[in-house]
């Protein structure tokens, strides 16, 4: 069963933030991207040059508020706020934020770090934005360039406190392992910080918070490492090195936190983490290798997918499945373009961390989704509207669509005074429907191909799983050959939901009968297909009998007792084989006039089919005068016996009970003469 994991950050603090906030990014070379529409769009009217950092906000319904290189801060019209100019930051420094007042619509706090290139050293800084001001443009109030710490370097991140309001600043000292977490509440910016000690050393590169806010990660350029987050006190610890590999700049997690990738600056170089490992360093999966561009910055963006800046280039690349493991995450390089502007090696730094997340698992046609949600704090009731006309209270519900296609899911949290909604589009994907015949038959099964249609999908973007007699069968292909007579069992997946069908190898076989009789004084032998079976005049007949008799006719000639077998051979290699054995022949014609003798011996079968067909269904012993038939299985027990006998015979013992298929042995007493011994093979598969 498909399993995928949508889980859509809830950007809002209190009730003033949804999920678009993050939609409008300015970046690089006055190079934009829209993401409030089905897919990205290039903007071509942002005003920022920066090389690395900058930063950008919209409203709840996705329109632009303001954005800032670190230096100046623009408004929505694209012209410099009031008050904001010489802002402390850097287009250099590595990292920004704008982070929400919590309890406020309208206060916003601008967070900037010197860059390296910048001596002495401005350390953090704040700024504060009041979008009430000029006429709802925003302006940069009084509160400007608020010194925060001495000595930080470019490494910036945010994340919520475990009350789902505050929101804690991260920062980090430039030169030794000490990290600096502020907390911002109603009241304001604490400038009092939260001190961290650890052993590591790093000044730029990327450093981020995960989903949950239990981890902080960052890179260094020659290292990549993890810290546990205590997001109740602000505290960093346990410390641990992930990787010691060079030039790793971009991070960002998937919005589950179960992936972690980095990129290099130098290249266009991503790796991906599985967070949920038990040895998170082994765990690295290159995704992308291409030396033929620079890479950078890595951003999630509100689509779920993380966006990658290629240096110098008019495009982005893209990770369309950040929470599938290895190359399954589609990395697809130059896939968002820039409308001709470029980007550097920095992205808008939208970390708006979930207070509320979903889960979906299960995204199959007629499969069991399951729903769930996780929170930072309790809810009284929830509402599930999944898009298809139905919908549910319950916590975690479980609900299948009846068809393939895309729903619009809302789920909506209450409690006292809030109400929280969360809407995002879902893909249920039809499952995999294809033709396979429900029996094959053939004489000789590696003849045999079995080989399934494609009705609802294009076969190159399936996998294949066969079995055989419940075996698997290796390879991954839409047709394979038959190895043996039995069932086959295939499923078919595509795009993670699978759908199973099988098919019989059946062997293709027939039964021959026979005719005997006198004919001018010669006995002839002559074999008849049963039932029409096979084409007899087609056929190719082997016959072997005593004193080593070979014949290749449908019909022979016998003057010697014994048993002669013949092998019967249709076109397309099926064959059947069965013996008859003669125990008399023709007498010789008198020298002496005698009247005309029929020559036609009474006719004993070799075989019945008891089908009910009208067709050898009895042993029919008509003309013979038999006063006793006796009837023995191969192993010399008597299983019928009956006197005055003509063709009461079908295969039955005397107690009635069906008899199975194959060979038995009969003895016929006439009123003159020795008895007759022979044999007649019972045939069910007719």
């Amino acid at each position: 069963m498909k399993k995928l994991i949508l889980f859509i950050a809830l950007m809002q603090v209190a009730l003033a933030f949804s999920q678009k906030q993050g939609n409008i990014w300015y970046f690089g070379n006055k190079a934009g991207v829209d993401f409030n529409g089905p897919e990205p769009v290039a903007l071509l009217d942002g005003k920022i040059t920066s090389s690395e950092s900058s930063a950008s906000v919209a409203d709840a319904n996705g329109n632009l508020l303001f954005y800032t290189d670190g230096v100046k801060v623009y408004n929505k019209d694209h012209l410099v706020m009031p008050n904001g100019h010489g802002l402390l930051g850097h287009s250099s420094a590595t990292q920004l934020l704008i982070v929400p007042k919590p309890g406020s619509a309208t206060i916003y706090y601008i967070f900037t770090a010197g860059a390296a290139e910048d001596l002495p050293l401005k350390g953090l800084n704040f700024s504060e934005i009041d979008m009430a001001g000029n006429n709802g443009l925003g302006v940069v109030t009084q509160n400007k360039n608020i010194h925060l710490k001495d000595d930080t370097g470019e490494q910036l991140t945010a994340t919520f406190h475990r009350n789902g309001t505050d929101i804690w600043v991260i920062s980090k000292n430039g030169e030794s392992g000490e990290f600096f977490s502020f907390l911002i509440t109603p009241n304001g910016v604490t400038t009092q910080a939260v001190t961290s000690d650890s052993s590591i050393s790093s000044f730029s590169g990327y450093m981020k918070a995960s989903p949950d806010s239990s981890k902080i990660a960052l890179s260094n350029m020659i290292a990549i490492y993890m810290l546990d987050f205590d997001n109740q006190t602000g505290l960093l610890s346990n410390e641990v090195a992930i990787s010691s590999e060079w030039n790793f700049y971009g991070l960002e997690f998937s919005a589950s936190g179960k992936k972690m990738y980095l990129s290099k600056y130098n290249s266009a170089y991503v790796v991906q983490f599985d967070m949920e490992a038990e040895d998170i360093a082994a765990s690295e999966i290159t995704v992308l290798d291409d030396s033929s561009y620079f890479g950078g910055a890595l951003q999630r963006a509100a689509d779920g997918k993380i966006y990658m800046v290629n240096s110098a280039e008019t495009s982005l690349s893209v990770i369309n499945n950040p929470e599938v493991a290895g190359m399954g995450c589609n990395v697809v390089p130059h896939a968002v373009d820039l409308g001709g502007r470029s980007g550097v090696i920095g992205l808008p730094f939208n970390i708006w961390p979930s207070q509320l997340a979903i889960e979906v698992q299960g995204l199959c046609e007629g499969a069991n989704a399951t729903f769930s949600f996780t929170a930072d704090i309790a809810y009284d009731s929830v509402l599930w509207d999944f898009g298809d006309g139905t919908s549910s209270t319950e916590p975690n519900p479980v609900h299948a669509y009846a068809a393939g296609g895309t729903y619009t899911v809302t789920f909506t949290a209450f409690k006292p005074g809030t109400e929280r909604v969360l809407q995002q589009q879902i893909v249920i994907t039809p499952l995999p429907q294809f033709n396979l015949p429900e029996t094959y038959t053939a004489c000789v099964a590696n003849t045999v191909t079995i080989a399934t249609e494609a009705l609802n999908f294009d076969p190159a973007t399936a996998t294949y799983q066969w079995e055989f007699t419940g075996q698997p069968i290796a390879g991954n292909t839409a047709s394979i050959q038959a190895t043996g007579f039995g069932v086959y069992m295939v499923t078919v997946t595509v795009n993670g939901c699978s759908f199973t069908k099988s098919t019989t190898i059946v062997k293709d076989t027939f039964a021959v009968t026979f005719t005997e009789g006198c004919v001018d004084n010669l006995y002839n032998l002559r074999v008849l297909p049963t039932d029409n079976s096979f084409d007899a005049a087609t056929a190719t007949y082997a016959w072997q009998g005593a004193n080593g008799f070979t014949a290749t006719q449908q019909q022979i000639t016998i003057d010697a007792l014994g048993d002669y077998t013949v092998s019967v051979t249709t076109p397309d290699g099926c064959t059947a084989t069965q013996t008859y054995t003669i125990t008399t022949l023709c007498p010789e014609l008198p020298v002496d006039p005698e009247p005309p003798v029929d020559p036609v011996v009474p006719f004993i079968p070799k075989g019945i089919s008891p089908n009910n067909d009208g067709k050898n269904d009895e042993f029919d012993l008509t003309g013979l005068d038999v006063i006793k038939l006796a009837v023995f299985n191969r192993y010399g027990q008597e299983v019928y016996t009956r006197a005055n006998y003509v063709a009461q015979w079908y295969g039955q013992t005397n107690g009635g009970d069906e008899l199975p298929t194959g060979t038995y042995y009969y003895v016929i007493h006439q009123p003159t003469g020795s008895p007759k011994t022979g044999w007649v093979y019972i045939n069910r598969q007719n």
